[in-house]
């Protein structure tokens, strides 16, 4: 689903905003660079500023799969 809105945002900034084909690549490219950009920062504050956070998060993970007995 993430790959057709992608391909609907391109549609409308191409169709609809009348921006060129290049441009419209470009902007949805730049947005996702900054996405992931944004996301990996917040996995590494938490994961170097905040250990108790990793620890917590394998306690849920061990006892959920001990409740699902795996």
């Amino acid at each position: 689903m993430a790959l057709w809105n992608l391909l609907l945002n391109w549609k409308g900034l191409v169709h609809h905003g009348g921006v060129g084909r290049i441009w419209a690549l470009a902007i949805i490219v730049v947005g996702l660079l900054l996405l992931t950009t944004f996301v990996l920062a917040l996995a590494l504050l938490m994961v170097f500023l905040i250990p108790d956070n990793i620890q917590m998060l394998m306690d849920t993970i061990n006892a959920y799969l001990s409740s699902r007995e795996f």
